[in-house]
């Protein structure tokens, strides 16, 4: 029987696992995974691990480790696959959603409105069963609707250690008519890796080693393809369902180039038009003149080209908006760092402070057709 790796957490998530991507990749292959999934509380690392896992002939897999915050103030975890393109793109989305977030948590309604194309894993026994308890089990109900059929619940056995709790698992996936499926979270590769591991989160989260909080954990290593058969050797049927769920998640990667973000604008006006608009107007406002010299309009008539013509206008525009935000709160920035002061345009949207005709300053080091490269405007912002 193959194996597969359903909850991997890379050290992409930093300083919450020592898994690196050239050491896990030699070790699936050793065991003959089928599939593996890269599980992290954000995407962060998410491409390196797709194509290092893809070119090895394992099925990748995306998740998130995500702690989802419900009406009734339960904060519950929970991990999402995306089972098709639809559901990576919203996986992209909850995964942007918990980053601008201070306490890391997602609405249950946030959630809820990102799920399609996703399947949701309820880990039931983790945290000390705390999906069983009594305020909170009914809550499962909650999410099977949501997901509808693509929901299961998680069983873990780290180190062969099977919970008390899974004979409450058992009468919950009877009375939900939810399925059970073999998980487990590696943190880390061997067992002897375990206290680098330590060290880690002791880094993060600022508490020493010997306080003893980063304990218990030892179990966290990436099992080999003997270890879970011997881990579930009573329950086959649900490193069966693994292997079925995540063979089941169908995303497809390709590189395209850059996508760059559109800058909102109502459906009568466009990005160029608009950029142009606002560089008139801010070159006479820099130069206190309603009539700017010519030296000067030709200038910012060959760049706006440039831009326009290599498709950066909604990029200006949107530096522009946080630069004019930042004015507004009175967060004090940079006035303009390496190529990017060259250009007349980034002085006239007030994102640069330098002017670069009275500098002599040229354009084409910034910005030109012959150098395909992508515009890159430093900014420095005050660290308070």
């Amino acid at each position: 029987m193959s194996v597969v790796y359903p909850q991997i957490r890379t050290s992409a998530d930093l300083l919450k696992s020592t898994l690196r991507i050239e050491e896990l990749i030699p070790f699936l292959k050793k065991q003959e995974a089928k599939s593996c999934a890269m599980v992290n509380s954000t995407l962060y690392g998410l491409l390196p691990f797709w194509h290092s896992v893809k070119q090895a002939g394992i099925h990748p897999v995306i998740g998130l480790d995500i702690k989802v915050q419900f009406a009734n103030e339960a904060k519950l975890p929970l991990i999402i696959y995306a089972k098709d393109n639809v559901g990576y793109k919203n996986l992209l989305k909850i995964s942007s959603s918990i980053s601008i977030r201070a306490d890391r948590l997602i609405p249950w309604r946030w959630l809820a409105a990102y799920s399609k194309g996703c399947i949701a894993i309820i880990p039931v026994i983790s945290e000390n069963g705390i999906w069983l308890q009594e305020q909170h089990v009914s809550l499962i109900a909650h999410v099977k609707d949501t997901f509808q059929s693509e929901v299961y619940f998680g069983i873990s056995r780290s180190g062969g250690m099977v919970s008390p709790y899974e004979k409450k698992v058992s009468y919950a996936s009877e009375h939900f008519q939810v399925k059970c499926m073999a998980i487990h979270e590696c943190l880390f590769l061997q067992p002897e890796e375990y206290f680098p591991y330590q060290v880690a989160r002791a880094i993060e989260t600022g508490v020493k080693l010997s306080e003893g909080i980063h304990k218990n954990q030892e179990n966290q290593f990436t099992p080999t393809q003997k270890q879970w058969k011997a881990w579930f050797h009573d329950k086959i049927d649900w490193l069966e369902e693994s292997k079925r769920v995540m063979l089941s998640c169908q995303v497809e990667i390709t590189n395209q180039g850059h996508y760059m973000p559109k800058y909102p604008l109502p459906a009568d006006k466009n990005a160029e038009t608009e950029l142009a608009k606002l560089a008139y107007q801010g070159l006479k406002e820099r130069l206190s003149t309603d009539s700017p010299g010519e030296v000067y309009i030709n200038r910012l008539k060959y760049e706006l080209n440039i831009i326009q013509s290599m498709g950066y206008a909604d990029y200006f525009l949107i530096v522009a908006d946080f630069m004019n935000y930042a004015r507004t709160a009175n967060i004090f920035t940079g006035p303009g760092r390496g190529s990017s002061a060259s250009s007349l345009v980034a002085y006239c949207l007030y994102i640069t402070q330098v002017d670069p005709i009275q500098y002599g300053l040229l354009f084409e080091r910034f910005l030109n057709p012959e150098r395909i490269t992508l515009p890159d405007i430093d900014i420095d912002f005050v660290d308070t």
